[in-house]
């Protein structure tokens, strides 16, 4: 895992496409690093409710290049783009992902009421719209934190829900029907090869990701 920052990489050197990370607190965040059309390195990353933010990288957040090919990468970066112009204040945040996907023209499409993103399932979704399936949810673990997470999510973003809809998430929550994937996974899981990725190898590459931001930020 070759984990990019700017102390010792210029912050263009994305190779084409490349998954980003940040941690504040005990919360971590993921986005995309990309070129645009124009070769330009941009930051994509869902940060809140109908918030879909493009911007040129920061220090903040340290990266990991994408293990695709470069038609691929290409194809990514052009739906980024695409995806950053037509769905701007329309992409739900939301815990349960299901029935997402931006059409053809990059517009946040639900197929499924009461649904939307988080920033490691917005990741997800722009990668499936171009066929590839970063994580393998076969016997994805259900965790005692994540059930903590999502409850905490759905009652701090229920005033942009509609009517009851924060009831009808959290009975999804326990039934442990919806599945959390964390930034640090999502992100991970784009580095390896055999896509797409079961929870047993993305664990510990996940894990030294947490490891290598706390102690870069440890020395700063």
């Amino acid at each position: 895992m070759n984990i990019k920052h700017t102390e010792q990489d210029k912050l263009t050197d994305i190779n084409t496409l490349s998954v980003a990370f940040t941690r504040s607190g005990v919360q971590s965040h993921s986005g995309i690093l990309y070129l645009n059309p124009e070769g330009e390195a941009k930051l994509l990353h869902l940060e809140n409710n109908r918030t879909l933010t493009k911007e040129s990288p920061n220090s903040d957040f340290v990266w990991l290049h994408v293990n695709l090919p470069d038609i691929v990468k290409n194809l990514i970066c052009l739906h980024c783009d695409i995806i950053s112009e037509n769905s701007q204040g329309k992409i739900l945040y939301d815990i349960d992902p299901t029935g997402i996907t931006f059409d053809i023209d990059g517009v946040f499409t639900q197929k499924v009421p009461h649904t939307g993103l988080t920033c490691g399932t917005f990741i997800l979704a722009v990668f499936r719209d171009v066929g590839i399936e970063l994580i393998n949810q076969n016997h994805w673990p259900i965790r005692e934190n994540d059930i903590k997470w999502q409850k905490m999510i759905v009652n701090l973003f229920s005033r942009y829900l509609e009517p009851n809809s924060n009831e009808l998430i959290n009975k999804k929550i326990d039934d442990k029907l919806i599945l959390r994937f964390r930034p640090e996974e999502v992100v991970s899981s784009a580095t390896l090869k055999n896509m797409p990725n079961t929870f047993s190898s993305i664990k510990e590459p996940s894990e030294n990701l947490l490891k290598f931001y706390e102690e870069l930020n440890s020395k700063s």
